[in-house]
C-alpha cells in the first residue's frame, strides 16, 4: 500500500471514530477540532496515525530562560504522562496523543482526549508561569541545585 492510499484511509478512519466519539468534533482544515472544558483539541492525520493535540501555552518572543525552563518542565511532565506527550515548538508548548489509524476507535479517541484534558489542567498554569523570565530563572536555579545535590549524593556512595 502506498502513502497516497494509506492517508485517505486513515482520514476516513479518523472521521468515523470522531463521529462516534462522545465529544463534538467540527471540521477545520487540515482536520477537526473539539472545544472542551480545558480548551480546544485538534485532531488530524499525520502519515498513518491520528494525532490529537492541545495547546498548553503560546510562545511570543520567550526569553532563553523561559525556553530552558519549559523544556525541562515538559521533559519532567513526559515522565509522568500516560497516553500523551508534551513538546515544545517555536510557537507553542503542546500535548499530543498519537493513535495508529489501524487501531483507531471512538473509545480510543475519548481516552486520548481525556488524557489531553487532564494534562492541560495539570500543566497549563505552570507553563504560563514559566513564560515570566524571573520565574523561569528561579525554576532553573532550583532544579540545577537539586540536580547538583543529587549528583554529589550519588558520588558519595
Amino acid at each position: 500500500m502506498t502513502k497516497s492510499t494509506v492517508r485517505p484511509r486513515a482520514a476516513e478512519l479518523l472521521k468515523a471514530a470522531l463521529e462516534e466519539s462522545s465529544y463534538t468534533w467540527l471540521p477545520e482544515d487540515p482536520g477537526f477540532f473539539a472545544d472542551t472544558e480545558a480548551g480546544r483539541i485538534r485532531a488530524e492525520v499525520r502519515a498513518d496515525d491520528a494525532v490529537l493535540r492541545a495547546e498548553l501555552v503560546r510562545l511570543c518572543e520567550p526569553s532563553g530562560e523561559s525556553v530552558g525552563a519549559l523544556r525541562d518542565f515538559l521533559g519532567a511532565l513526559n515522565r509522568r504522562l500516560r497516553l500523551a506527550r508534551a513538546s515544545l515548538s517555536e510557537v507553542s508548548a503542546q500535548l499530543e496523543a498519537l493513535i495508529p489509524a489501524g487501531t483507531l476507535t471512538a473509545e480510543m479517541v475519548d481516552e486520548a482526549a481525556g488524557a489531553l484534558i487532564v494534562g492541560v489542567r495539570a500543566a497549563r498554569k505552570e507553563c504560563v508561569a514559566l513564560l515570566d523570565p524571573h520565574t523561569a530563572r528561579q525554576y532553573l536555579e532550583f532544579h540545577n541545585k537539586s540536580k547538583e545535590k543529587n549528583s554529589h549524593a550519588n558520588n558519595d556512595d
